[in-house]
């Protein structure tokens, strides 16, 4: 059997080239920096990613990511008026035939509502006996 060996360390780089490093590593730090700074939102979409997965906790996350960024489509409707007034159930089945591949979220106004705005998502306000109080709203 082959004797197992301990890995050396990696070689040094010559000072020169450890300093140009440095100076590399603080150059794409600053840049960072001031594109967020320039970028606030960037902060609240990556939030509201880690929000959704780890209330979801989906197998796939990939997968997860592709369709949680993809949106819905842009030509199809995002809004429902129409709805206020109707069951939770009929308003939902209404949405999803409207527009194919949104997740509908039915919330009781009573409670509150979900923090988080996403782009393939239908939140749905009831009353506490079911019926729409708002209009739905793609976010």
């Amino acid at each position: 059997m082959p004797s197992e060996m301990a890995a050396a360390p990696p070689p040094r780089l010559p000072m020169d080239l450890r300093s140009e490093a440095r100076v590399a590593e603080k150059t794409l730090a600053d840049a960072n920096a001031a594109y967020v700074e320039r970028h606030p939102e960037i902060n609240r979409i990556l939030s509201d990613f880690v929000c959704a997965a780890l209330v979801e906790q989906p197998t796939d996350l990939f997968e997860f990511a592709r369709h949680h960024f993809s949106g819905v489509d842009s030509k199809g409707k995002v809004e429902w008026p129409e709805l206020v007034g109707e069951t939770a159930e009929s308003a939902s089945n209404r949405i999803k035939a409207d527009q194919p591949g949104v997740f509908v979220v039915v919330v009781n106004e009573a409670e509150g509502d979900i923090p988080a705005s996403r782009n393939d998502r239908v939140r749905v306000l009831v009353d506490d006996s079911g019926l729409v109080t708002k209009p739905p709203v793609v976010g």
